[in-house]
């Protein structure tokens, strides 16, 4: 095949230069564009001479890890469910061998994608992944309930925090759910960088190794959340798998849904993204709503919102468990006020089958620079 006419050096190594810093074959056009050294040549121009000239068949060139790719591809599959591998290349403007190296790597973390007559079809989860806890009391379970301590905030309650952990030895309670936020993450929002002391993975990570609370007897059970996520986009590492192989105190299910089961219970924990609504309950009762009537659990937890609230529906027992974090500046933008604490939860499962339940919030007052 002949070589495309009109290419010169100059055009072969920008086109190589930006092709190796990642750039998508749009920004390449728009370069190219720019460039008055350059031809303005089509995606689909660049793309071609890339293939032939370039990237040439037993030089194959190696991909950079890019966690945004693997984000938009999951956004994407959700939203589609089924579609063509060209499709998904199309929407996330990139080669269709580069879709099915993504594609792997997600099977390889356990996403359920199948690939049928080049189609990809993805199935979400829909129940997450479900700890089992060993059993202490049959139909009997106190524990506490945290939610979003953003650890490495410079608006972090740590104090707080570690009354409520003093507040559950005191009452002799070994178990607590956390909803998510552990870390306050990096890049979650325009300015955040002003807003934490802590600028990296590896000074949150130790941060929260060292500093959060750690009573012999009391485990803490939990899910990531949006922020601790934030790290996985940008350095494609778990933070919270590697706090859990250094704090046998603290178990991680899974990242946004996890279930825990103990002692005849079943406990729900959820952190989802998008805003609060307007009215403190909605989200909940949306959430219980996608339940069908045989996979309702006992409890569902809530975090994400930093909202404080209790409520039955559908005959669970469904939380906002608050938050250890005070109000940020972003948060004072958005009108956003949260509620910092933690519950305490006592259930009982009788004879008949019905439950009782106490339930307690313990809530505290913000300090400023508690870091």
């Amino acid at each position: 095949m002949r070589e495309q006419q009109g290419w010169d050096e100059y055009e072969k190594q920008k086109l190589a230069k930006l092709r190796a810093a990642g750039c998508s074959w749009s920004e390449i056009a728009k370069e190219f564009k720019k460039d008055p050294k350059c031809r303005n040549r089509s995606r689909e121009a660049l793309r071609s001479y890339w293939r032939l000239y370039i990237a040439m068949p037993g030089k194959p060139q190696k991909a950079k890890p890019d966690m945004n790719k693997y984000e938009k591809a999951i956004a994407i599959m959700r939203q589609y469910k089924n579609l063509t591998v060209f499709e998904l290349a199309n929407e996330l403007d990139i080669a269709p061998k580069r879709v099915l190296e993504i594609v792997r790597e997600l099977q390889s973390k356990g996403k359920d994608i199948r690939i049928e007559d080049d189609r990809i079809i993805f199935s979400p989860p829909r129940e997450g992944a479900t700890l089992e806890l060993p059993k202490t009391e049959e139909g009997y379970l106190k524990f506490g309930i945290v939610s979003d301590t953003h650890l490495g905030s410079k608006y972090q309650q740590l104090s707080a925090l570690k009354d409520f952990y003093e507040e559950l030895k005191h009452r002799d309670i070994h178990l607590c759910f956390h909803a998510g936020d552990w870390v306050d993450g990096k890049n979650i929002y325009k300015g955040q960088e002003y807003d934490i002391f802590l600028h990296s993975l590896k000074e949150q990570r130790e941060y929260l190794i060292e500093h959060y609370p750690k009573i012999e007897g009391i485990k803490t059970i939990g899910i990531r959340g949006n922020h601790d996520e934030a790290w996985t986009k940008l350095v494609g590492d778990i933070i919270m798998d590697r706090v859990a192989e250094e704090r046998e105190d603290i178990e991680i299910i899974s990242e946004y849904q996890g279930f825990a089961e103990v002692n005849g219970f079943r406990i729900s924990l959820h952190h989802p993204d998008g805003k609060q609504a307007y009215a403190i309950s909605y989200k909940l009762q949306k959430l219980i709503e996608s339940f069908t009537a045989e996979n309702l659990p006992d409890v569902v937890v809530l975090g994400h919102f930093h909202q404080k609230e209790y409520v039955t529906i559908r005959n669970v027992e469904c939380f906002q468990p608050g938050c250890f974090q005070a109000q940020t500046p972003y948060q004072i933008r958005k009108n956003l006020h949260p509620v910092i604490g933690g519950w305490i939860v006592e259930m009982e499962r009788r004879k008949d089958g019905s439950i009782r339940v106490f339930a307690e919030f313990i809530k505290y007052r913000p300090l400023e620079k508690d870091y």
